[in-house]
């Protein structure tokens, strides 16, 4: 399969019948649509990127991924020599978190992804997670590797 003309993009963009994926044509002239995200390259022509995967049948979003995303957005590096962080926040507004979770805890049980904190009677810790935090005001805080205690509840 080869990638698609500029003709046969604007053809499938004008016609409003518009698909995520990228159109590949066979040597029959047979065409179809895969599952990947199509985007505007530096030439504002469409482009395609194995490593963006759309699943429209389960609605997940694979980054480093050409199938099977395992979660709503499921990012992956495969490289145990990339040496770059998996994923990268940068919050310039230091009034907000840099991550928010939403949810209920659901009273004592403790296979919930929220437990109430008087629903635990016993934390083991289980090991340690490493963050790196990058500061922009040293005088307050260096930047570096901070880890965070992970556990079991009862």
């Amino acid at each position: 399969m080869s990638q698609p003309t500029t003709e046969q993009n604007q053809a499938l963009i004008n016609s409003k019948a518009f698909q995520v994926g990228t159109l590949l044509t066979d040597g029959n002239g047979d065409t179809q649509v895969t599952e990947s995200l199509l985007f505007s390259d530096t030439n504002s022509q469409l482009a395609v990127n194995e490593n963006l995967f759309w699943d429209d049948t389960n609605e997940r979003l694979g980054v480093g991924i050409s199938t099977g995303a395992l979660g709503k957005v499921h990012i992956d590096q495969s490289s145990d020599t990339g040496a770059i962080p998996v994923l990268h926040l940068d919050q310039a507004d230091i009034s907000e978190e840099f991550i928010e979770m939403a949810g209920s805890p659901n009273g004592n049980i403790m296979t919930q992804s929220i437990v109430a904190d008087a629903s635990a009677t016993t934390f083991t810790a289980g090991g340690w997670l490493r963050i790196n935090i990058v500061s922009d005001n040293s005088a307050l805080m260096s930047s570096g590797a901070y880890y965070v205690a992970f556990g079991g509840l009862t």
